[in-house]
């Protein structure tokens, strides 16, 4: 039977080809387009550098990653150097288009010439198929091809706007932990909510770590059941051929840290990071009992009328650049843990007053410190001022205090910051702190040694690490004993009502007016 082909391409059917079926023909089709796995092992070929163009064998945690893709909306999965991802990602892409109709397929990469690498091995693949498997193509280019069952594969680098104006049925992030934290939270933000929003759509994030970074904290999140990822792990041992001697001899190429990180997939942090590898990675990730739908904020720990709070604030300008965080202490017993927290770009310091006070007054009229550098002491002084709370912690230089004669709030110097840090390493890792909060845990993971002291890595942000360091540095003053203690504070705000009255004595001499008589 003599097919038309598509532009002159021998190896492509053109649309519109009318296929003789028989009943073999016909049971085989079927049977494909029901198991990705048998139709992988027996259609689609792949290129080796030994043996040339020859048909694809799975190796077991390939199968693993294929009934993965084909059975979970959403898949992650953690795959070494060199194991072949690229190659069997493309194979399942091929499937899922010829036999679902009106697919659309985003294949996003931190390159677009990454992403369009796996976009060839599909097409390689889809043109070595027998043409009475294939879908007539209607277009086929280096960056996208179209089927004549109006499914598609497109291939762009990852960005807020790669996929822009597409419905996607299934997106496919390959080398994700890759991609700059920047674009990945653009990304995450804008493009991402549409496409897993769908009833049926996928998800396949794909990499091999590359640090404690965006692509650790799904992996973080799927592992403690939050974010509804099933996780799919291969190391360097679950490749058959490599042995004790490619390990030893690997090592010695890459040393120890880039093994482990690339060919035994594990999530290896900078050396320079505030906390260890270690202690970073047995912090658990907790489901909040409350989120807003903008994730601004989150309750880990509803009010409770038995326990003190304490609260700390760092505050930005509003302006869609850093965050403004307000954290929740616990403080009552140890461990201390952050019980919610706030986080938004978007409020200005005017209308950052009446959204703290309103936490504050919900969690038993909780104490507040804030960071008085910049617009903080602004924010500090509208809340007492303005807001009429009391509860807010003052300082002196170093010292912090109960008394409203002192500043507002304090202020963060190389000194308070330094025993901040220092005390809130010390907390997290004795397990005298709990901190539940993903990105408060992202954020720990960057947080890294910079000029004789700690900030966020490149790109990064450190705004709720701050507020932690806030804490940390409360937890060293004389007063942080009193703010555990209920009846102490009871003492305190005799101690406050009577500052209150001295503050509002009249100055100078009141006359009456009637003459006193000293006779």
């Amino acid at each position: 039977m003599t097919v038309s082909v598509y532009n002159g391409n021998p190896l492509l059917k053109s649309k519109g080809i009318s296929i003789s079926w028989d009943k073999e023909k016909v049971e085989e089709y079927v049977k494909c387009s029901k198991d990705p796995i048998y139709f992988i092992e027996k259609y689609i070929k792949i290129i080796t550098v030994d043996d040339g163009e020859q048909p694809m064998k799975l190796f077991p945690y390939q199968k693993k990653i294929v009934q993965s893709l084909h059975k979970n909306r959403k898949t992650a999965a953690i795959i070494c150097r060199q194991a072949g991802k690229t190659t069997v990602v493309a194979a399942f892409v091929c499937w899922y288009v010829i036999f679902h109709e009106a697919k659309t397929v985003a294949i996003l990469a931190n390159k677009a010439i990454t992403a369009r690498e796996i976009l060839s091995r599909v097409q390689f693949a889809y043109e070595r198929l027998p043409n009475w498997i294939q879908q007539g193509v209607v277009e086929w280019n280096k960056g996208s091809f179209i089927l004549e069952n109006n499914s598609r594969v497109l291939a762009a680098s990852t960005s807020s706007s790669a996929v822009r104006g597409f419905s996607c049925s299934m997106l496919l992030l390959d080398e994700y932990a890759f991609v700059p934290n920047t674009v990945a939270d653009e990304f995450f933000a804008s493009v991402y909510p549409t496409i897993a929003s769908g009833k049926e759509s996928k998800v396949a994030i794909i990499s091999t770590p590359n640090g404690m970074n965006h692509f650790y904290k799904i992996i973080k999140e799927a592992e403690s059941g939050l974010n509804g990822f099933t996780v799919t792990k291969a190391i360097w041992s679950d490749v058959p051929g490599r042995n004790k001697k490619w390990e030893r001899d690997m090592r010695a190429t890459l040393g120890d840290a880039k093994f482990e990180q690339e060919m035994n997939c594990e999530f290896v942090g900078s050396s320079n990071t505030l906390l260890s590898s270690a202690s970073l990675r047995s912090l658990v990730i907790e489901s909040p009992v409350f989120e807003s739908l903008d994730s601004s904020m989150r309750i880990y720990e509803n009010p409770s009328p038995d326990k003190n709070y304490v609260i700390t604030v760092d505050v930005s300008r509003g302006v869609g650049g850093d965050n403004t965080v307000i954290s929740v202490f616990s403080i009552k017993e140890t461990p201390y843990r952050l019980v919610a927290q706030f986080a938004s770009n978007l409020v200005n310091f005017i209308e950052l007053p009446p959204v703290i006070t309103d936490i504050a007054i919900k969690y038993n009229n909780a104490y507040v410190l804030i960071e008085s550098n910049d617009l903080g002491e602004a924010v500090a002084t509208s809340m007492y001022m303005d807001m009429e709370y009391e509860n807010l912690l003052y300082s002196s230089g170093h010292e912090v205090s109960f008394s409203a004669r002192e500043n507002y709030g304090l202020k963060t110097t190389a000194r308070t910051k330094l025993v901040g840090c220092n005390t809130l390493k010390s907390l997290l890792e004795s397990d005298q702190l709990v901190v539940g909060d993903s990105d408060s845990i992202l954020e720990l993971s960057n947080f890294v040694r910079s000029k004789g002291s700690f900030a966020a890595d490149s790109g990064g942000h450190d705004d709720r690490v701050m507020t932690l360091v806030l804490f940390s540095y409360l937890t060293t003053q004389k007063v942080f004993s009193e703010l555990t203690d209920s009846s102490a504070i009871n003492k305190i705000l005799i101690n406050k009502e009577k500052d209150l009255e001295f503050l509002m004595k009249p100055v100078g001499y009141m006359s009456d007016g009637i003459q006193e008589d000293f006779n």
